[in-house]
């Protein structure tokens, strides 16, 4: 009976960290997600989310099978565009690349999401296939300060790759 109880209070646990990011905490890894339509789509499995730090109370589906994580970024960084407007530009490596046009061109004129620790940080609709292998998250009703913040977040979490050493 003992070895019953102790067997069952495995599986419990086991099945209780199922889903985690090998962190301890459980929820979608950092990266782009599609969104799902719900009107028009199977919702089943899906998560349902609210954008971070938002007045907008919307919910938003995402499918829990990640389009690109920080393993296919290759660098994030301030970029300015019309003008004066902030955003942060991610680049992916080859793979990322060849991901973020596969998914661009399946979805055009749906959307994407993008996690950041397990929070809905941004949405995105995509216009037309992007062959350009970047992307950018902009929200505009972030302060300047708060931005910067945002940028130094994400750049901690992209994964350290080795330099290679130069021969002399």
């Amino acid at each position: 009976m003992k070895s019953f109880v102790y067997v069952l209070l495995c599986s419990f646990v086991l099945i209780g960290t199922m889903g985690c990011k090998g962190d301890g905490s459980s929820g979608l890894e950092t990266g782009w997600y599609y969104i799902v339509d719900v009107e028009k789509e199977n919702a089943e499995g899906t998560i349902a989310k609210k954008i971070f730090n938002s007045k907008d109370d919307k919910v938003y589906h995402l499918n829990p099978e990640s389009i690109i994580t920080v393993t296919n970024i290759n660098k994030i960084e301030e970029s300015v565009v019309f003008g004066d407007k902030k955003v942060i530009r991610m680049t992916f490596d080859d793979e990322g690349r060849q991901k973020w046009e596969d998914a661009t061109a399946k979805y055009v004129q749906k959307y994407f999401g993008f996690i950041l620790n397990n929070e809905l940080l941004v949405i995105r609709r995509i216009a037309t296939k992007s062959k350009a292998g970047a992307a950018a998250v902009n929200r505009p009703d972030y302060s300047e300060e708060e931005l910067d913040q945002l940028l130094k977040e994400m750049q901690a979490l992209l994964p350290k790759k080795e330099m290679p050493v130069e021969k002399k």
